[in-house]
């Protein structure tokens, strides 16, 4: 064999390769192109297994451009029903911010309940909360002004019905004018 010539062969172009400096053969360029193309490749499932992901994640779809942080500013705006998290009958929270129920009020069920029967009443209209939202697909929130403990009073419309008036004819809900009014008596 001749100086700069292996025994070792090409099987596929049955001759020898040369040694190069660094041990590569005579054809380098063959592994960048592998290389490439597994980037290439891996760059593309990556994509796809990220668009199948987020197609599992509940939409949060305001009507008004929002920041990740904030909803929109406008007076109203629909989310998807699937994205509002329940805190009780009259008190829903989406994203970083709690709503109250405006003209209506339920039972408490969070330590301010005056009786056992107004905490289970409390409880059974978090239940049937959850189960409107659950069937329903638009929340709309019409803003009105911040109360004491900084949620936002607000009316609901759950795919175009007053949520409160639904609440109401489950006996879960009774008007009223928030903070104008005394709060209705649950245990009688």
């Amino acid at each position: 064999m001749s100086g700069n010539v292996s025994n070792i062969r090409d099987y596929r172009r049955r001759r020898p390769l040369p040694l190069t400096s660094k041990g590569r053969g005579q054809y380098p360029h063959r592994r960048r192109k592998k290389r490439s193309l597994r980037l290439v490749t891996l760059s593309i499932f990556t994509f796809a297994g990220l668009a199948i992901a987020m197609s599992f994640v509940p939409d949060f779809e305001p009507t008004a451009r929002s920041s990740a942080n904030t909803l929109p500013s406008a007076r109203s705006f629909t989310v998807a029903a699937s994205s509002v998290r329940i805190v009780d009958g009259d008190t829903v929270d989406i994203g970083p911010e709690r709503f109250r129920l405006d003209q209506w009020d339920t039972p408490e069920k969070f330590g301010g309940e005056k009786c056992p029967r107004e905490k289970q009443l409390g409880e059974r209209a978090t239940r049937a909360a959850r189960k409107l939202f659950r069937q329903a697909e638009h929340l709309t929130i019409i803003r009105g002004e911040t109360d004491a403990y900084g949620r936002t009073v607000s009316r609901w419309i759950l795919d175009g019905r007053d949520y409160g008036g639904l609440l109401y004819q489950q006996g879960l809900a009774q008007p009223w004018a928030y903070g104008r009014q005394a709060k209705p008596d649950w245990c009688s």
